[in-house]
């Protein structure tokens, strides 16, 4: 499960699995792949986590995440 909160144009991205955080990362305003794969800009070795698992982008305003399915 990915929780995203957003605090001013930074984001705080906290990445759980089974109630525990995995991995907490602060992004600066800009758009981003993340996945298991080293060739994502976020990489999250995790078994929970696919190669190519989504993006989250910011627009100027909002964040928002994609799912890669």
């Amino acid at each position: 499960m990915i929780i995203a909160g957003k605090t001013a144009m930074t984001l705080k991205l906290i990445v759980r699995f089974n109630h525990f955080a995995i991995e907490s990362l602060e992004l600066e305003p800009g758009d981003y792949e993340l996945g298991r794969g080293s060739e994502n800009d976020i990489n999250i070795n995790h078994p929970s986590i696919r190669r190519t698992h989504g993006q989250i982008n910011f627009d100027g305003t909002h964040w928002y995440y994609k799912d890669a399915n």
